[in-house]
């Protein structure tokens, strides 16, 4: 797998720039802005976010 779900949430977590991302992995951005989906790598960050700022 060229983009793990585990480096997919941190790349989420971290909110680089998909085109960085994707340099550093060695892939399109298409195919990092289809891994950070299909992992849900986005959601999750987006939800933890979410739920500290209600903290």
């Amino acid at each position: 797998m060229l983009v793990p779900q585990p480096a997919a949430i941190k790349i989420a977590f971290a909110s680089d720039a998909i085109d960085v991302a994707a340099d550093n992995y060695g892939v399109s951005e298409v195919l990092m802005r289809m891994r950070l989906n299909v992992t849900g790598a986005n959601n999750i960050a987006r939800r933890s976010r979410a739920n500290s700022k209600l903290r």
